[in-house]
């Protein structure tokens, strides 16, 4: 499912020029949270008492910009109770020659849920998505869409991920804050 929607994404089209994220500063009390939050993610996946950890948009932000380069690439919004990731990047990395100095932008607005099969803790839901300026075509929408991007998660993790997939039990949207819930 992720190679499908990235080769969606570079044949949907690139840009010529990147498109700035809105930079956010975080105050130092909101990274000193983060850096507990980062820890405490990893403290609860190890405990065997079930726990509920609540993150609001600011909370997710401040880890992201936590990753040495990633504040500059990636940004989350949560609205009406769906996670947007904001992207922009240069496809420089990529090998062929007509992606050298080409950038690629947008938002994926992604539902977020407990999973309706029993072992799977997530189901996660392309539910809109614009590129580079364009909504993605509805063709696409339509194929995309119900279709839970988390399964690959499930089926293609190597054992230490499936060692913190399986000890969540759900993860969800509510109230526009993400909730992750794990496991005895």
């Amino acid at each position: 499912m992720f190679i499908s929607l990235g080769t969606m994404f570079l044949n949907y089209g690139t840009t010529n020029s990147k498109w700035e994220l809105p930079h956010q500063a975080f105050t130092q009390e909101q990274q000193v949270t983060a850096q507990k939050n980062l820890s405490t993610i990893s403290t609860l996946l190890k405990q065997k008492t079930p726990v509920t950890l609540i993150l609001s948009q600011d909370d997710i932000n401040a880890m992201i910009a936590e990753t040495p380069g990633a504040q500059e690439v990636l940004q989350a919004r949560i609205q009406d109770n769906l996670l947007y990731i904001n992207f922009s990047f240069g496809l420089s990395k990529i090998p062929q020659r007509q992606f050298a100095n080409k950038y690629i932008y947008g938002s994926l607005g992604f539902k977020i849920q407990p999973s309706t099969q029993a072992n799977q803790a997530v189901e996660i839901l392309l539910m809109t998505g614009t590129i580079n300026g364009k909504a993605l075509p509805s063709k696409l929408m339509d194929q995309l869409k119900g279709k839970n991007i988390a399964d690959g998660m499930y089926q293609n993790s190597d054992a230490d991920t499936q060692a913190i997939v399986d000890k969540i039990k759900s993860i969800e949207i509510k109230n526009n804050k993400l909730f992750i819930q794990t496991k005895e």
